[in-house]
């Protein structure tokens, strides 16, 4: 392996390594923690969309870096031959659609819930024509 190989797997061990925060630190970056139902959803929803978004971020940067070493010009000189391939454009059209699907179940789910006022305590009723627009909502004035 040579010297610049190896100082880049530190490097990159390294920055895995300081990109895990303890539980502290965690806990100023993040959201706060909620009591409210809802607000503890919107939270859970949060957390799944950062672990995929770190997954595919992992992924990407992973093969961007494989393809970049792997396939550098002083390793291969002659430049490969690629055909299209249907099945593989199919899979990577598929596979991000189907990410955007399963965040987009749990997150409408979630604002359709909060939306809903069947069974509320109170119902407050603006009478005032000036805060309403024309589409019958509140508006601030």
């Amino acid at each position: 392996m040579t010297s610049f190989t190896r100082a880049l797997k530190n490097g990159l061990v390294l920055l895995v390594l300081w990109g895990l925060p303890d539980e502290s630190l965690a806990s100023m970056i993040n959201m706060r923690t909620n009591v409210i139902d809802a607000s503890v959803r919107i939270q859970q929803i949060h957390q799944m969309v950062m672990w995929c978004c770190i997954g595919v971020g992992i992924l990407v940067f992973g093969a961007m870096f494989y393809a970049i070493f792997a396939h550098r010009r002083s390793q291969n000189p002659v430049p490969a031959e690629f055909s299209d391939s249907m099945l593989v454009e199919f899979i990577w059209t598929l596979i991000p659609v189907l990410i955007i699907v399963a965040m987009a179940i749990p997150t409408t789910t979630a604002l359709s819930d909060i939306e809903d006022i069947e069974g509320s305590d109170i119902t407050v009723i603006i009478t005032d024509p000036q805060l309403l627009s024309t589409t019958g909502r509140y508006e601030k004035p």
